[in-house]
Formats: structure tokens, sequence, C-alpha cells
């Protein structure tokens, strides 16, 4: 019976888990636990003990039908414990909730979830820190002419080639201060100066204006930036030459002195300078000097104190007198072959020194350009 009476207070505390009404919790723990039948005699001794049982029998049988029912019990009870226990484990998912936790969210699309919110077990650092070990300098700025997995192979962009025909245009430093003078071919056309070295000679040109720059140790570019053209003063001294001084500069209608064109389409040359002594423009044949002599064609700019404008056409260009007949040439045949344009300034007699002074070009053009 102690039994009995403590599994009725199991039974009461299972209700108060489970939510058992008041009558159910104060029921006999078969009442409790629904329809549990046990047989039950219809008589009974005196002293509750049933008839044709000893009193042996009748304990056996109650302590068996006393285990039964405290085996259900404890299970009731272990069932209770587990639903309480998972109702205590699984919350309530309100779908609108911005819940924190590693799960897909109900159905709010809005809802600010953190799928991932767990603690990042990688905490980020870098083991490649992100160093360049090729900075990225491109020792080969060319053309890539290659793709996907070939040789990278680079070209040098070359300007379109020469036809052979000059075309002069106006060098105006005033407008443009350039050192080069535009004659047809892209490479052509930087100006130069010599003298007489070669020829023993002592003379001397002094340019207004520092020769050389940082890209080029014979660029002209600083005195036509200083001058506003070409400037500079001459000194004619023979030296050990044995005929007459000189000085002089030019340009090339090409990119080296092999190479020439036919000036012919532009009729002449005109020029905006000034002198103290006077200055000859002679055709350069290149090679072909030393073929007719150095007996170059030519025409003289006649001294000017002040700025002057002069034309020059092709056929005003003529020998000097002094020529060998072997050796003549046409202006009309030399301007087909031109290799360059040559302003000289030389002394009157051979092996005498000649005169000191200055000059000044302004313009050259094609012939009718400097006005």
């Amino acid at each position: 019976m102690k039994k009995l009476f403590g599994l009725m207070a199991i039974s009461a505390v299972t209700c108060a888990m489970m939510g058992c009404t008041a009558e159910e919790s104060t029921l006999s723990p078969a009442g409790a636990y629904g329809n549990q039948q046990q047989t039950t005699p219809t008589q009974t001794n005196t002293d509750g003990q049933q008839q044709g049982m000893t009193a042996e029998e009748a304990a056996a049988l109650q302590a068996a039908q006393d285990q039964k029912l405290l085996d259900s019990l404890q299970a009731a009870l272990a069932a209770a414990q587990a639903a309480a226990s998972q109702q205590q484990q699984t919350p309530v998912v309100d779908p609108n909730a911005n819940a924190n936790q590693n799960q897909t969210p109900a159905t709010d699309p809005n809802a600010n979830a953190q799928t991932n919110p767990g603690t990042n077990t990688t905490p980020g650092t870098n083991t490649n820190p992100g160093t360049n070990t090729n900075p990225g300098t491109n020792t080969n700025p060319g053309t890539n002419t290659n793709t996907g997995n070939k040789t990278n192979t680079n070209t040098t962009p070359t300007a379109a080639a020469w036809d052979g025909v000059i075309t002069f245009k106006l060098w105006n430093p005033a407008v443009d201060s350039n050192a080069q003078v535009q004659t047809g071919n892209a490479k052509g056309g930087y100006w130069y100066s010599y003298t007489d070295e070669g020829d023993k000679g002592a003379s001397t040109l002094t340019w207004g204006g520092t020769v050389g720059d940082e890209f080029d140790a014979a660029s002209m570019a600083p005195v036509v930036k200083a001058c506003g053209g070409l400037c500079g003063d001459f000194d004619l001294k023979v030296g050990s030459n044995k005929y007459k001084p000189y000085v002089g500069f030019g340009f090339n209608v090409g990119q080296t002195d092999k190479e020439d064109g036919d000036a012919t389409a532009n009729k002449g040359v005109c020029v905006e300078y000034t002198s103290t002594g006077d200055i000859m423009i002679e055709l350069g044949l290149g090679s072909y000097d030393k073929t007719i002599g150095y007996a170059n064609p030519f025409v003289t700019m006649p001294a000017a104190s002040s700025k002057k404008v002069l034309d020059f056409a092709w056929s005003e260009f003529a020998q000097p007198d002094w020529v060998d007949a072997t050796q003549k040439i046409a202006s009309a045949t030399a301007v087909k072959q031109l290799v360059s344009i040559k302003f000289k300034i030389a002394g009157d007699t051979d092996g005498e020194d000649g005169d000191a002074g200055s000059f000044t070009l302004t313009k050259f053009g094609p012939m009718g350009s400097c006005n």
C-alpha cells in the first residue's frame, strides 16, 4: 500500500507537469492513466482477501498488480519529462524574428537573419599578405602580337615608308619652336651644323643657345627656343686649310645623308633672315658631291641688317664658275636627287682668313610660303 500511495504522489507530480485537472490529479492510479483495467474478484472475505486464494497468493497478486502499475506510471513520467524538456529546448520560431542562429529563417524575406553567426574559427590572418614581387614595370612596352600561351613577342611600330617625294612645309619657329623642317619624311629635317675642321681649317660657329638636350647631345631645339629660329656668330679662320674658310648649317631631307628625294614639286624655296655677310644655299647631293667635285648648285642670300624675305626658284640654282666641264649637273637634275639643304658662310679667298659676323634664320619653306 505504501507503494501505491507513492505512485499516487508520482501521478500528482506528472499531472502537474502535463497539465492535468484537479480531479484527475486525485484519482486512483488506475483512474489517472485511463482505461487500464484490473481483474477484481467480485467476492472478498471479511479481511479483504479474495475467495479461493490463500493469504500468500492474494499478497503476491497484489504485489504484481502494484508493480505493473508502477511500471506504467514510471513510463508515463519519463514520457512527460521528455515532453517538458522538448518544450523547453525547442523554441517557437517567429518568422519575423531577427534570429541569429544557423538555420534558415521561417518565411520573412525581410528578416535580417545572420546565417552564420557563430564564432569565426579562422580569424582572418592573411597568410599571403599580397606583396607584389612583380611590381609591373613593363620592359617591353610594344604591341603584343601573340595571344594565349604563346611567347610574348613585342614589335616596335614602324613609320610608313617614304615614297621619295620631298614636300617642304613652312618652318616658322615663331609659331612652332620645333627644330625640324617638314620634308615629307618623318625622320628627316633636323637641323645640324658643320665647320671646316675636316679640311684643317680653324673657323668657328657659336650658337645663340646651348646645343643638346637630355635626349640628344646634338639637338638644336634649345637654340631654336632661345633664338626664335637659328642665330649665331661666326669667325672664318683659314688655319691650315688651303681653300676658303667656311662654316655652315643645314638639314637632310631623310634620316641620313644617304637618302635622296625629288623636290621638284616645291618649285623652289623661301627664307626669312638677317646676316652681316653673304650666305649661300647649296643643294646637297650626298655621295654625289664628290662626283661633281663639290661644285654644288647654289644661290646667294646677300647680307641684310634687318629681316629680309627672299624666294628662289630651282632654276636659279647654279654651279660655281670654276666647275670642270665633266662635273656639271643641271639644277633640275640635282633637285630630283636632293639629299640636303645647306646654308654656307665662306671667305672670299683661298688660304686666307675671312670675316667674322652674325646671322639669324627665322623662316624656311617652299617658294612663296614665307610671306
